[in-house]
């Protein structure tokens, strides 16, 4: 069985779900809380590790900073196109989604990405288990390969 290596990261995060009847349909923010699973499947005789932490802390970081500090908004939700336009007076980041940025969207976007990070360093022997988004201290999304 290979062993789980967990690396956890946070961001300041706004968005909108603009389908959603109540108080998430207006532009808010959370102190999101992610959590990053690897499975690793061999450790090495000499370093008695299974995958160096630094390289997955600076793919999570690399994604999720991305986010952090800025606006997630679906590319058909009129506040989109709004601030889209005012973004390049003031350098805002905004952010677009194909379809609701939610916790459960947020959740698979960032596993692609993981997935594709280590693809793309030929980090051999890791792959992406599941990434959790915790919205709020109670609240949780997971996306599993």
């Amino acid at each position: 069985m290979p062993h789980e290596l967990v690396v956890k990261h946070h961001g300041h995060i706004a968005h909108r779900l603009m389908h959603h009847p109540t108080g998430c349909g207006n532009l808010h923010g959370h102190t999101y809380h992610f959590q990053f699973s690897f499975d690793v499947l061999d450790i090495d005789p000499v370093t008695g590790m299974g995958a160096d932490f630094s390289e997955l802390k600076k793919i999570v970081r690399k994604l999720v900073d991305k986010w952090d500090h800025g606006c997630l908004l679906n590319r058909k939700d009129p506040v989109f196109e709004l601030l889209i336009q005012r973004s390049s007076l003031d350098q805002s980041k905004i952010i677009g989604f194909d379809g609701e940025p939610t916790a459960e969207a947020m959740a698979k976007e960032l596993w692609l990405g993981v997935a594709h990070e280590l693809h793309s360093n030929h980090i051999s022997g890791v792959t992406i288990r599941s990434v959790d988004v915790w919205e709020t201290d109670v609240n949780c999304a997971t996306y599993r390969s």
